[in-house]
Parts: structure tokens; C-alpha cells; sequence
């Protein structure tokens, strides 16, 4: 998990440096698919004939766009909770979703 989080932010930085110099390089003549990530905190509350449960635990998704109208796109949320109505049992989430994305209309400015 520290690896994950280290690569996360050595590829932030160069991403950082490239956006303070952009006033005073002009920009490359080819550019490349972009990519986005992102890592959070997720609760999921979920209602049973009893009582209602309350999942805590984390989010992660990325987006690699190819270019204006294509990307592909990777979703998983991970969430458990303890004790599940007095059993002494573990409730546990997982839901994962990956695929390509199309993009029929493209505007300038969304």
C-alpha cells in the first residue's frame, strides 16, 4: 500500500512542475494519453429489517483518456463493518468496475 501511495505522488510532482513552468515554456509539439487517480474514504449505510449497518472503508478510482472522445476507466470500493447484527461475524463490500469510455459530444470548454 506505501508503494501505491509513493507512486501516486512521484507522478504528481512532475505534473505539479509541468503546470509552474507553463507561462514560460511553450508547449510540446506532440502530447500523450493524460491520466487522473484518486484514493478516499468511503461509508456505505445499509438498511436491514433491524437495524441499520454503517460500512466504513476506502475508495479508489483512475481514468486514462486517450484523447477528446476516448478513456478507459477503473472503480473499486472496498468497505466492512464488525458484529453484524449480534453474530459476531464481519460484513464486507467489494465492488469493482473497469471498462472504455466514449465520449459522443465534445465541447471546448467541458
Amino acid at each position: 500500500m506505501r508503494r501505491f501511495f509513493a507512486c501516486v505522488f512521484l507522478s504528481a510532482v512532475p505534473l505539479l512542475a509541468q503546470n509552474h513552468l507553463q507561462g514560460s515554456v511553450p508547449p510540446g509539439a506532440a502530447t500523450g494519453p493524460s491520466f487522473e487517480a484518486s484514493v478516499g474514504y468511503a461509508y456505505l449505510s445499509m438498511a436491514t429489517p433491524t437495524e441499520r449497518l454503517g460500512l466504513s472503508g476506502v475508495d479508489a478510482n483512475a481514468l486514462v483518456k486517450f484523447d477528446s472522445r476516448w478513456a478507459a476507466a477503473l472503480d473499486s470500493t472496498f468497505a466492512s463493518t464488525g458484529n453484524v447484527l449480534g453474530t459476531g461475524r464481519n460484513g464486507n463490500f467489494l465492488s469493482f468496475m473497469a471498462g472504455p469510455m466514449f465520449y459522443p459530444v465534445v465541447h471546448r470548454k467541458t
